[in-house]
């Protein structure tokens, strides 16, 4: 019963430890966590966490500048209603040179006129 109490510990440790590594590194590096906040936007957004998935999609773009994070970011500002936001990053994601890489892609693309549509 005692080896399997320090084992547990032992696992609580090393999980808060990976953790605050994971953390630190995204301090330090915030384009490489980019990837990975971007997932975790995704997720909330899926979840129907628009406010949170907003949240997570801004600070990902101030790393990461990259069309589609703006394109989710217009998604979760229609969803919560913030049309005049939407409208304004749609105009700003018109402009994108990288904006063919979501008129390739079909389900982005969907989700590029839904938005517009919506707004």
């Amino acid at each position: 019963m005692r080896a399997l109490r320090r084992l547990v510990v032992v696992s609580l440790l090393v999980g808060f430890t990976r953790a605050a590594v994971a953390q630190e590194r995204c301090t330090a590096d915030p384009v490489a966590c980019a990837p990975s906040r971007f997932a975790e936007g995704e997720r909330l957004f899926r979840e129907g966490r628009f406010r949170e998935g907003l949240d997570v999609f801004t600070a990902v773009y101030t790393a990461w500048d990259r069309a589609v994070v703006l394109l989710y970011m217009v998604r979760c500002q229609v969803e919560l209603g913030r049309l005049p936001d939407a409208v304004d990053g749609l105009a700003a994601l018109d402009l994108r040179p990288d904006l063919a890489e979501i008129e390739l892609d079909p389900t982005l693309r969907d989700a590029h006129q839904r938005a517009r549509d919506r707004v």
